[in-house]
């Protein structure tokens, strides 16, 4: 008979709740004291053994490597400490509660994407619908335990039970929606290989801390939810202008520009601060979001304005992931070739950005025809949703920078939305033919940077 059959009952064990041990020695040596302190005498065996385990375990072995340490150490992508424990450590409540937590969050995202699976794969739904509420059924098992309670083999059997059904799903998701994209291969492999080093316990068996950190390594090597998501759904820009941007300061900063032409007044304009947008955080933020930029190039300009124009409308598109189109180019059929590839296993938004300015007078009637085609080439059915915006510039004389300019005459609107993003195809049609003429825009830059922002707030999804 093992010592752990005559140990007294887990209840009683650890009800004076041990403090967090800081090494395997105090951890192992409070548990011994407080089985000896609550054992009655026909327990010593039992107890005595337990002493002996104590001074007879190997110094603890890492084994987790510096990427779990990393991943492991800190609040994890779910706000809870996820922390490796040492051989001999007292598991606390805080390890099976944060874990559940950890759980609970991961189903949250699952109803993310399954919302969009019912957009783009409706088929599918059912079916992942069906292998969510089961993990849903293995979480909501869980308990969460008090401090001082015991965390019992039936606990960790249903982490067990919910990785596995994890790596299921997730393997699923990957291959049958998202047609085995590339990245997500090593993720899966990793995640499955620390799951199928797991195994059930039975009731009594002491679960090591071994067992434990690999649960936890098993859900830091999964493949994060919000980059399975992010492969759901896709955010686009299509920029469509002739002009170089109003930069600095951070133009100023990017060696592409010949000139500088003086700062956005951004928010200080509009919203009454003195913090003005710099059109290189503007672009790094769309990066962020996951927004890529194509940018379509109408040029109008020649030598000096003609290259900053070139160069402004190439470092938003490289920057964001997105190309640069010539207006002469069919690039309407481009990316709604584009944007229907995407769309055949994602969800795809496309907001489009139109430079209304005089200089676009000669090429406003190339742009709305183009946009109307492009919407009417993306095959029907597919989850699109499109939206619309213009500018022209900021309506007043600005100094700044060493610039100084009417950027705009009166009339003008630095922004203007004349859509959200919606589904409805003629909707969006009818927005572009109401778009207002071309004119305006004072000085040759143009408020390309409040423009960017201004993207950063349609209805994208999540």
């Amino acid at each position: 008979m093992s010592f752990t059959s005559v140990l007294p009952a887990p209840q009683l064990l650890l009800k004076a709740a041990p403090p967090p041990p800081t090494d395997r020695a105090r951890g192992v040596d409070r548990l011994v004291s407080l089985a000896a302190a609550s054992a009655p005498a026909d327990l010593s065996a039992g107890v005595e053994a337990l002493a002996a385990l104590a001074v007879s375990l190997p110094p603890p072995a890492d084994s987790a490597g510096a990427a779990d340490q990393l991943t492991l150490a800190g609040p994890s992508a779910y706000g809870y400490i996820l922390r490796m424990v040492k051989k001999g450590d007292v598991i606390l409540d805080d390890d099976q509660n944060n874990v559940v937590h950890a759980w609970r969050a991961k189903l949250e995202k699952l109803e993310e994407i399954l919302d969009l699976v019912q957009r783009v794969r409706p088929d599918a739904a059912e079916v992942l619908a069906l292998r969510i509420d089961e993990l849903r059924a293995i979480v909501g098992r869980m308990p969460l335990v008090s401090e001082g309670d015991w965390v019992y083999s039936e606990h960790f059997n249903l982490h067990v039970r919910a990785l596995r059904k994890l790596v299921e799903i997730e393997e699923w998701v990957a291959t049958e929606v998202r047609r085995s994209p590339p990245d997500m291969v090593p993720l899966l492999e990793a995640m499955k290989n620390r799951a199928s080093q797991l195994e059930e316990r039975k009731t009594g068996d002491i679960v090591a801390a071994s067992d434990w950190n690999a649960v936890k390594q098993a859900l830091a090597y999964a493949p994060k939810l919000d980059e399975l998501a992010a492969q759901l759904y896709h955010r686009l820009v299509v920029m469509i202008g002739d002009a170089p941007v109003h930069s600095a300061p951070s133009g100023l900063t990017l060696d592409i520009f010949y000139s500088a032409y003086g700062g956005d007044p951004g928010r200080d304009e509009i919203m009454f601060t003195d913090d003005d947008l710099d059109y290189a955080p503007v672009v790094r933020s769309l990066a962020e979001r996951g927004i890529r930029v194509h940018t379509v190039y109408y040029p109008s300009y020649t030598g000096t304005l003609e290259h900053d124009a070139r160069a402004h409308f190439t470092y938003v598109a490289q920057q964001t992931g997105g190309k640069m189109y010539y207006g002469s180019q069919d690039w309407h059929r481009l990316v709604a070739e584009e944007i229907a590839g995407l769309a055949a296993h994602a969800a795809v938004d496309v907001v489009f950005a139109v430079d209304l300015t005089g200089s676009m007078s000669t090429h406003i009637g190339d742009v709305k025809a183009k946009l109307k085609s492009l919407v009417d080439s993306v095959p029907s059915g597919l989850a699109v949703r499109f939206g619309l915006g213009s500018h022209r510039d900021y309506p007043r004389y600005y100094s700044s920078y060493g610039y100084s300019a009417n950027y705009g005459f009166a009339g003008d609107w630095p922004w203007r939305r004349h859509l959200d993003l919606t589904a409805d195809r003629d909707a969006v049609k009818s927005a572009v033919d109401r778009l207002p003429p071309a004119g305006g825009g004072g000085d040759a830059p143009e408020c390309y940077t409040r423009a960017l922002y201004e993207c950063l707030f349609f209805s994208w999804q999540a």
